[in-house]
């Protein structure tokens, strides 16, 4: 009977011990994968400024960000790496590329800047927010030594109203594209400039 005991005793410490090990590797794992998140900030007006923040453990090198916008059911595309604002959020001619520490953000101009720079590169005029259906923001970053390009992105429904327009996300977190088979629709974005 006490051997009996004592094997129940050891195959449950084994469980045990088994479970707290998944679980360690779970949370290493969590630690070790890139996280960016791509937002609005302040409100879900179409003024309101693009953020992408990295939430990972370690900086982020943030090589490319793309703005694609739908507009009669065409996706124009351009790039906006360089669309810095200020503290003031005014704009600050700097130039970015570059790592973005962890826990900190980036911080674009507002999308209705951003929106009218990607019409204006394909010969458009905004006349109305009815003629611009969505937003997508687009990143391409590297992280540590990943084997593999970090693709993020995150679309926003643009509503008129009145005057102005709110951005609506499509989704509540923004999409990942991490893998191997992924990298063909990251170089696709980049063939969407030409």
């Amino acid at each position: 009977m006490i051997e009996i005991l004592n094997m129940a005793t050891a195959l449950a410490i084994n469980f045990v011990l088994l479970f707290l090990g998944v679980q360690m590797l779970r949370g290493f794992r969590r630690q070790r994968r890139p996280q960016l998140i791509i937002n609005r900030a302040y409100s879900d007006d179409i003024k309101a400024p693009c953020l992408i923040s990295n939430m990972s453990y370690e900086a982020i090198y943030l090589s490319t960000v793309f703005c694609a916008v739908e507009r009669e059911g065409r996706w124009l595309t351009s790039e906006v790496t360089d669309l810095a604002t200020d503290d003031q959020g005014e704009e600050s001619g700097a130039r970015f590329q570059g790592p973005v520490p962890p826990k900190h953000f980036y911080r674009f101009s507002g999308f209705d800047v951003l929106i009218r720079h990607t019409l204006a590169e394909h010969g458009y005029e905004l006349d109305s927010w009815s003629d611009v259906g969505a937003v997508e923001i687009r990143a391409v970053a590297v992280y540590g030594n990943e084997k593999y390009p970090l693709g993020v992105y995150r679309r926003f429904n643009v509503v008129p109203r009145q005057q102005s327009a709110v951005l609506i996300p499509a989704s509540v977190k923004a999409g990942r594209l991490s893998r191997r088979w992924h990298q063909r629709r990251i170089q696709r974005w980049f063939r969407e400039l030409g």
